[in-house]
């Protein structure tokens, strides 16, 4: 009886959880409706590069996940690489816990022949060295701020350490994560990621790349809503969106990511309003620049995953 209890309060924990970061969230712009409602475009023509930034960010995210999966020993073309982050990218926009994250699976099992398995270890080796590089790059933006409590640069230490180890020792999961139990080789295939040396540093600097872009965009994007920051700033709010990986509960952490952005932008003293603004005016283009993209994505992708089912196995 008890069994059926605790699985049953387990399916409610996240839609709870979703509820309870939207309804933040909403009590956050209500709150500051006044002060959005009066934010302008003072720069429109830098919707132009920002919207230009969101594409290198769809590329980097293609040639990432194309490297990770050489790792494994197979590949896929880097026009597919790009088609595809563009339509995940979509998918976790408008499809609740990373809903994207399905059709690539669906890509990527069905074309580059990976096993579920294999899918889901390289998702996980790529978000943890995610919020790894954000944790040390956040770290070092808060510390070049000097506007730092000991409490915040406590937590980005923790983070940094924590997420650090397990990408050193990617053994010590087997003996720590819920994972582990339920994929045996999750440890023993994440050494294998992690010890292809020339691919995983390119996987490095991909990533670090990413965060640079995600960085430059809030930098122009406060630019474009009449303010300005120091680079350092933006990139802790860029580090601080992605951190929010670790709380992924609705489509594309919507609520969730502003909230983050906005604790953020007030630890370092930035207008956290304006931080917040930047965000959704960056899920705006990031979402027309993936929609124009999966047009034509889709349809390429859905004639590969066919052509690839049709194929006679050898």
């Amino acid at each position: 009886m008890k069994q059926p209890f605790l699985e049953a309060i387990k399916k409610l924990v996240k839609p709870t959880l979703a509820v309870i970061f939207l309804s933040f969230f909403a009590q956050y712009v209500y709150i500051h409706l006044s002060d959005i409602s009066n934010i302008r475009l003072s720069n429109p023509v830098l919707l132009i590069p920002l919207t230009g930034l969101f594409i290198a960010q769809i590329t980097l995210t293609g040639l990432l996940n194309g490297a990770a999966i050489r790792t494994l020993g197979k590949a896929i073309p880097h026009r597919d690489e790009f088609f595809l982050a563009a339509v995940t990218r979509l998918g976790n926009y408008v499809l609740p816990f990373r809903g994207g994250m399905a059709y690539r699976a669906r890509y990527i099992i069905s074309v580059a022949k990976l096993s579920l398995k294999e899918f889901i270890i390289i998702s996980i080796a790529l978000t943890l060295l995610s919020l790894c590089a954000s944790s040390w790059l956040g770290l070092t933006a808060l510390i070049l701020s000097n506007k730092a409590s000991a409490t915040s640069i406590a937590l980005f230490v923790s983070l940094s350490a924590s997420t650090s180890l397990l990408l050193l020792f990617p053994a010590g999961i087997s003996r720590s994560a819920y994972l582990a139990s339920k994929i045996p080789s999750l440890s023993r295939s994440m050494e294998k990621i992690t010890r292809h040396r020339p691919l995983f540093r390119s996987i490095i600097i991909l990533t670090l790349g990413n965060i640079l872009l995600t960085s430059l965009t809030y930098y122009l994007g406060f630019i474009t809503l009449s303010d300005q920051i120091p680079f350092t700033a933006a990139m802790l709010l860029a580090c601080a969106g992605i951190l929010s990986l670790l709380v992924q509960l609705t489509p594309a952490g919507l609520g969730v990511v502003e909230l983050f952005v906005a604790a953020a932008a007030t630890i370092i003293g930035a207008n956290d309003v304006i931080a917040v603004s930047v965000t959704l005016l960056g899920r705006v283009l990031a979402v027309s620049s993936c929609t124009v993209i999966s047009l034509f994505g889709i349809p390429y992708l859905e004639r590969r995953i066919k052509t690839t089912q049709d194929a006679p196995r050898q």
